[in-house]
This record gives C-alpha cells, structure tokens and sequence, in this order.
C-alpha cells in the first residue's frame, strides 16, 4: 500500500514500511527532503498517515506514532512533534488515524480512541482524550474518516457519530461545510445500514462507501447524499481510495 500525505509518500514492502518526499517534521532523518526512500520501521503489518501523522502497527500488535503531537500521535502530549516513532498502544490487529485522532482495534475487538474529539467522534465533545479510552466493546470493522469515527458491529451495522459537515454520518441531515460547528456534530452513534461488511471514503474524505452482504455499495456524504444511497443508481464516477 501506498499513501502521499503532506508531500511526503510512504509504502510498505515485505512488512517493511518507507518514506520519501517532504521532511519538516523530521520523520524520515535530518535532511528536509528525501528522493530516495528511506526505511522507517521493520514488521510492519500495516500504517496510516493524515496530516503530517504517521501511525504504524507492527506484526506483534504494537501501534506506533511519530510526526505532528497535535495530530494525536502521542497520548501523553499534545504540543511540538515527535520524529522518532513512540510506542503508543499493544494487543492491536487494525489502526486507522483521523484528523488528530486515532481508532485503535484490540484483539479481543474492542474499539479504542486518543486524540481530539470537539465533534464526538468519541462518542463524547471533549478538547482532547490523553489516555486511550474504550468506545465500542466489540467490533468487526473500524475506519476514522476525517472528524469522524465509524465501526462494524457484531451483528454487522454499521455506526458512525462525529461530524456531519458534509452529511457523511449518513442520517439524512445535510451539513454547513465547515467541521466543529455545533449542529454537525453527532457524538450518538448513529446506526446507518445494516449487513455492512465494509467501509471505506473517498480519496477526498468527503464521501463514505459501505459494501454490503448481498454485493451492494452504498454512497453517502458531500452534502450531495445525505442517505446510503445503492451506487449503481448514481451515474456520476467517484474516486475511491
């Protein structure tokens, strides 16, 4: 896999994860920019970046951060950069990172949150969560979609709560535009379809796509659907990371 975030472009090989690209928080080593790639970390199931954040998980469950503090990378300060990778949380099978948070999945499938939460994509309107908390007991699936966080549950319905600036919590509301501002924010979760077997955005983050049992995508979000609405329905060609 491979993501360009900030200028900067990470891959991972054979559980070995790189970098290259733009350095100002000092990630990659000293120089400010680095053409060729440059090996970050070894056993590396898998890793996210947004916003100058990099978090990776290793094959033996540790989750690990570096980049932008105010970006959520470290529970235990909030303020500078850390451009070496911090050991941030153990017992983990899947990390996704939003903007300045991060969802955590244990192995025994609860659902773990640290980082900013002003929208409720905790499940609660806080300035920001130090320690990791326990939002879900029990999940399939988890994605952190800009301000706003969604799981698969055990019964396979999907939930979201957050931001709703651009309709993507999927409750039929249309939002301002603009995330944080209080009537689109949603820190119920929301259950929005069921037989959900997976979710995922666009590249943008702006629209949310959920697969189905029966072999059906459903879109929402852009302020343009407000509701799941099945895709093959919809003429218009979307980019879908």
């Amino acid at each position: 896999s491979v993501i360009d975030d900030c200028g900067r472009i990470y891959k991972l090989e054979n559980n070995v994860l790189y970098g290259k690209g733009e350095n100002y928080e000092e990630i990659l080593g000293e120089k400010e920019y680095y053409n060729e790639w440059i090996k970050i970390a070894e056993d590396v199931k898998m890793f996210d970046a947004y916003a100058s954040v990099l978090i990776y998980l290793t094959t033996d469950g540790e989750v690990y951060g570096c980049g932008k503090k105010s970006g959520g990378t470290d529970p235990l300060d909030f303020e500078g950069k850390e451009d070496k990778p911090v050991l941030l949380f153990d017992d983990c099978k899947y990390i996704s990172l939003g903007c300045r948070f991060v969802l955590a999945h244990k192995n025994d499938g609860s659902v773990w949150f640290w980082g900013e939460s002003l929208n409720g994509q905790s499940t609660q309107i806080i300035d920001q969560i130090i320690t990791p908390i326990k939002i879900v007991e029990e999940a399939k699936m988890i994605k952190a979609i800009m301000y706003t966080t969604a799981w698969i549950d055990t019964n396979n319905t999907l939930y979201m709560c957050g931001d709703n600036s651009r309709g993507q919590i999927g409750n039929g509301k249309k939002g301002t535009g603009f995330p944080t501002m209080q009537k689109d924010i949603f820190e119920n979760p929301y259950p929005v379809i069921e037989k959900c077997v997976n979710v995922y955005c666009s590249e943008d983050r702006h629209f949310v796509y959920a697969d189905t049992e029966g072999g059906s995508t459903y879109v929402w979000g852009g302020n343009e659907y407000t509701k799941p609405t099945n895709i093959k329905n919809i003429e218009e060609n979307i980019l879908i990371d």
